[in-house]
């Protein structure tokens, strides 16, 4: 008896199921398809970024080879066909390496215009962000306003910042070219009893904070 009733039970479940596909069929063939077409959307997508990855490092690649040769123009046209075709890593580290060509070509309000522009580009990683104005106060150490650049530094100085060894280093020169001996000691100190800093700065706080003493 009881096999019975399962039997009966299944085909009314069955009998459900074929009202519920001639009912619905549209809609879960469409369902299903889009799970299908999502799956290998993601998979083409998947395949065709990893190819654009490895062009724009070859492209990168070239445009180091190029802004390593002498002529400053070929290497700035080089760089700058990576900088403006996107805004990925690659092309921050594109800008930031046109604005060491301007540099090298004695062009420091270039310079000073790219790391400025890098800083305030909000498409662009923080990380990268940070370190243009880094590089923006180490190129202004002699003529930038104290004031303003120990202010733009202010905020890479927090211990959760990557650059804030650096960013530490640099307010403290500034301070030191204000005449804020004291405070310029204070960062220098830190600097120098922080292990986690690189040896060469921790080296250079302790030879700025001894002539400081002397």
């Amino acid at each position: 008896m009881t096999e019975i009733f399962r039997e009966i039970d299944e085909e009314l479940r069955y009998e459900k199921l074929q009202r519920l596909w001639r009912r619905h069929r549209v809609l879960i063939v469409a369902v299903i398809a889009g799970l299908i077409l999502g799956t290998a959307g993601y998979v083409v997508w998947k395949d065709y970024a990893e190819r654009q990855a490895q062009e724009r490092a070859r492209a990168f690649a070239a445009a180091l080879d190029a802004a390593a040769q002498p002529d400053d123009a070929a290497a700035l046209a080089a760089l700058d066909g990576l900088a403006t075709s996107g805004s990925d890593g690659y092309a921050a580290l594109a800008r930031l390496q046109k604005a060491a060509v301007e540099l090298r070509s004695g062009n420091a309000a270039g310079a000073v215009a790219i790391y400025e522009g890098l800083a305030a580009d909000s498409s662009v990683e923080a990380t990268f962000r940070d370190l243009a104005v880094i590089l923006l106060a180490l190129i202004s150490l002699d003529t930038g306003e104290p004031d303003e650049l120990i202010a733009r530094l202010a905020p890479l100085t927090g211990d959760a910042n990557p650059w804030r060894h650096s960013a530490r280093e640099l307010t403290a020169l500034l301070m030191l070219r204000k005449g804020d001996t004291a405070g310029a000691r204070e960062q220098l100190t830190s600097l120098s009893a922080d292990t986690s800093a690189p040896a060469g700065l921790r080296q250079r706080a302790d030879e700025l904070l001894a002539g400081l003493e002397g």
